[in-house]
């Protein structure tokens, strides 16, 4: 079900990109491949880079911004005690925000605009869960690892 969401959310922002002509889209911006240092055929660079971005992105990431902020900014937006649909769905676009933010300094506006499609996909899968993590850290580090193994194989 994480899956699927993070799917329609890349497949949203695509389809969009096409539908309004976003240019800016279309292409990796300059020196996102080269952040990774030299991955391609390098095992234990690879292997290196997998348990940063198990612990970094699927683990550190999920937590801080769907375990901490989607649940405080929740609680900030509530009415009286009650968390409404309002306050989750402001908790859950207010973080995918930042998430998105957070990825623009080396992914420039694409990642900007994918990474926080991403955040409202799993700030969402997060309340479906009932505040259970795990299913997003895993699927986050999955993709991520799926990334890598890319880069490493020379696949685009």
């Amino acid at each position: 079900m994480v899956f699927a969401a993070f799917c329609a959310a890349v497949a949203s922002v695509l389809i969009a990109a096409h539908v309004f002509d976003l240019a800016f889209m279309e292409k990796i911006p300059q020196g996102v491949t080269d952040r990774w240092g030299d991955v391609h055929g390098n095992l234990p660079l690879l292997l290196l880079w997998l348990v940063i971005a198990w612990l970094s992105g699927g683990f550190a990431e999920e937590m801080f911004f769907r375990g901490y902020l989607v649940t405080r900014l929740r609680e900030l937006f509530a009415h009286e005690r009650a968390v409404s649909i309002a306050a989750s769905v402001l908790a859950v676009v207010l973080a995918a925000a930042f998430f998105g933010y957070g990825h623009m300094y080396y992914q420039g506006l694409r990642g900007l605009v994918t990474a926080s499609a991403i955040g409202v996909a799993f700030g969402t899968m997060f309340l479906v869960f009932k505040g259970n993590l795990w299913p997003v850290i895993l699927v986050h580090a999955i993709v991520d690892t799926i990334a890598f193994i890319g880069t490493y194989t020379g696949a685009n």
